[in-house]
């Protein structure tokens, strides 16, 4: 009420206040798994009374009450209510869960490794109408990503990823592969062996654009050594190693020529 001088006391006003309980937390949230989830129902205030559904009903003070961690085995959502006495019931939480079986990994045909040779890579997957996606450019494979339509020819370095999608299934795990394709041996020539006289050497390599280290003390190649860029003069008994590495290839196996001068 209110009162002033000369005035009459004023009518009653009257406010209610509720004050709700925070709103109930589900872990995880809602989504999509291949497998049953462990579901915990927590709430901020301490003390209170959680009850829950998992039939599409909204929770009331009979429903079930949350005792503890349960498990959600196939698709349902999971509602849940917060009380305590002397406060409003809390905000409904909600977490609808889809349970799919995960559609099977992918798998490639040639084993992750180096080669020598280019490789025919064929992805497969065991899950009857699986589309298979990949990428070779560090990317997380999705469902915009590259489609598998048939073999893929690696020539020179590279990482697949690939991810299998099938209808009602979860998404696969992801599959993995890095290939490094050597580049090719080095062709030294003339092959050696006994000479008279000083002989000049060239070395070459079918790798496109690969770049050609060499040495003539014994030592293995790398890329420190020697950098192969014309044809070299043999003058003295000596050992030529030689390897090639590509812009997108590793290093090639080595070839090795003794020259003997007499």
């Amino acid at each position: 009420i209110a009162e002033a001088p000369g005035y009459a006391t004023s009518q009653q006003a009257t406010g209610t206040y509720t004050i709700q309980v925070a709103k109930p937390v589900i872990f995880p949230d809602g989504g999509t798994y291949g497998i049953a989830q462990g579901v915990i129902i927590a709430d901020p205030m301490p003390g209170v009374t959680i009850v829950y559904t998992t039939n599409g009903k909204t929770p009331v003070p009979g429903s079930p009450r949350y005792v503890g961690p349960f498990k959600v085995i196939e698709s349902e959502t999971v509602q849940a209510m917060a009380m305590a006495i002397g406060y409003g019931n809390s905000p409904v939480a909600k977490a609808k869960f889809t349970i799919e079986e995960a559609t099977a990994t992918p798998v490639f045909s040639v084993k992750a490794g180096t080669y020598l040779t280019t490789q025919t890579v064929k992805i497969t997957d065991a899950t009857a109408g699986a589309t298979i996606y990949y990428t070779t450019n560090g990317a997380i494979p999705s469902k915009s990503s590259t489609k598998y339509t048939g073999a893929i020819t690696v020539s020179e370095n590279e990482t697949f990823q690939a991810i299998a999608i099938a209808k009602s299934h979860a998404n696969s795990a992801i599959a993995k592969a890095a290939y490094n394709i050597q580049a090719a041996t080095p062709v030294i020539e003339p092959a050696g062996g006994t000479f008279t006289t000083a002989t000049m050497v060239t070395i070459t390599d079918a790798t496109k654009g690969a770049t050609i280290y060499y040495t003539t003390d014994g030592k293995a190649p790398t890329t420190k050594s020697n950098k192969y860029l014309k044809a070299i003069t043999v003058g003295n008994s000596e050992k030529i190693d030689a390897v090639a590495i590509g812009p997108e290839n590793a290093q090639s196996p080595p070839a090795i020529e003794k020259f003997t001068i007499k």
